[in-house]
């Protein structure tokens, strides 16, 4: 009679465990790309939070004289922020509102460091501010990591 002795093998267990290390490898990377994806979805939610933040801010406002209308939506340095029309740097300090975007670069219209003025009717129009022109396009282009989200803000 043969008795065997209960419990696992060495080579079991050496499968096992390479088995596991192997999904654990496959949902790592996973998870990774899926939480990039998010970033990204994040970041897009906020760009088109700021637009129309800026939007009701310009609609709020009504005719402002001046050479920025009645609101700005500035995008720099992976930042977006609404400003008032009287705010004369592409920066987001002293902003109505602000967010930074958790994205490995942004562009509006192309342009890292850009602005996009809105008249009292709440729609893109010509200015400037500081030195840089705004743009009335509303095309925006973001990635973080291998993913990239473009679109148009509305």
């Amino acid at each position: 009679m043969v008795i065997r002795e209960q419990g696992l093998s060495l080579v079991e267990m050496m499968v096992t465990v390479a088995v596991a290390g192997i999904l654990a490898l496959y949902g790592g990377s996973l998870t990774s790309r899926w939480l990039g994806k998010q970033k990204l979805q994040a970041a897009e939610e906020m760009l088109q939070q700021g637009y129309a933040k800026a939007r009701a801010v310009a609609l709020s406002n009504g005719a402002v004289s001046g050479v920025n209308g009645s609101s700005l939506l500035v995008l720099t340095n992976k930042q977006i922020c609404v400003h008032n029309s009287d705010h004369s740097a592409v920066d987001c300090s002293d902003a109505l509102w602000h967010a930074e975007l958790p994205v490995d670069s942004a562009t509006i219209a192309n342009q890292q460091t850009t602005c996009i003025a809105f008249n009292s009717a709440g729609l893109p129009a010509s200015g400037t501010l500081g030195t840089t022109n705004c743009t009335q396009s509303t095309q925006y282009s973001m990635s973080k990591g291998s993913d990239d989200a473009n679109g148009y803000l509305e």
